[in-house]
């Protein structure tokens, strides 16, 4: 997409880039490509993006540390927060929250923990065969989470099924290795579980969520490469429900206050303004 970005800027049309992800680290970090190749590649589309941006496309950047790749003046940071209307159905006093239950929603492979978090419900399945864990979303490059014990796998579901296993959930699992593209990643996945009122178990390697974690005290933070970490966070979050619940509310709390879709909505549409008025 991003060649038609300049042909539309020579054209003189406004174009907007919309930046998810460091594209360089995300390519840095593909072990299947040769490691010279991924250098090449990673360098090449960094090196693209700056030329698009400094040709007078504006982007939208998902992070501020996105944005600091960016020209200052052509740059605006819009979070990727859940909408919170999606979540008032499913938090009604219809949805019973399962105490002995986890969740984890979303892309389901090795890169997000997948195999710590099997050995994890393993170790606490030994002890205690309460605990499940409902997976949700697609499965890449990892054991099926139909074929393991205690894992409750829904397949890819809509998104107001999303909201009601979240709601309906003890805790909730974001988990990545400790990879350029995730140490400062800030997934949707994180907010909407703490836009259901769910608290959360993060990785201590994704930086940014370990520290909001901690500051709004609406979770646990672990080492992401110990399943026994997990495990000992995962048996913390059964035992001690009253603990876990205030946990919840907290993150449903700081949500409403900081981490919404609607301030973030606002600032792209005054963006849209002021690009069309010029």
């Amino acid at each position: 997409m991003l060649p038609l970005g300049v042909l539309l800027r020579l054209a003189r049309r406004h174009v907007v880039y919309d930046a998810h992800e460091h594209v360089r680290f995300s390519i840095g970090s593909r072990d299947y490509l040769p490691r010279a190749v991924r250098r090449i590649f990673a360098r090449s589309a960094w090196l693209f993006e700056q030329f698009v941006s400094r040709l007078g496309a504006h982007v939208i950047a998902a992070t501020p540390t996105i944005a600091s790749q960016f020209p200052t003046g052509r740059c605006t940071v819009v979070g990727n927060y859940p909408n919170l209307v999606e979540f008032e159905d499913a938090l009604s006093d219809s949805i019973h929250r399962n105490t002995t239950t986890g969740v984890y929603i979303g892309g389901l492979s090795e890169e997000r923990c997948l195999e710590e978090v099997y050995e994890a419900l393993d170790i606490v399945r030994r002890s205690d065969d309460r605990l499940t864990l409902v997976m949700a979303g697609p499965v890449d490059g990892v054991e099926h989470p139909a074929d393991i014990k205690g894992v409750d796998y829904r397949g890819v579901v809509d998104r107001p099924t999303v909201a009601r296993l979240i709601a309906g959930s003890a805790f909730g699992l974001v988990l990545f290795h400790a990879l350029p593209n995730t140490i400062d990643a800030l997934p949707t996945k994180f907010f909407e579980y703490t836009a259901a009122g769910t608290p959360v178990i993060v990785s201590a390697s994704t930086v940014q969520l370990a520290r909001i974690a901690e500051e709004e005290g609406c979770g646990l933070v672990v080492d992401q490469e110990s399943p026994q970490a997990i495990a000992d966070a995962m048996t913390w979050m059964v035992d001690h429900p009253g603990e876990a619940r205030a946990m919840g509310e907290r993150a449903r709390q700081a949500t409403v206050d900081k981490y919404h879709w609607g301030p973030e909505a606002t600032r792209l549409l005054d963006l849209y303004d002021r690009l069309l008025d010029t």
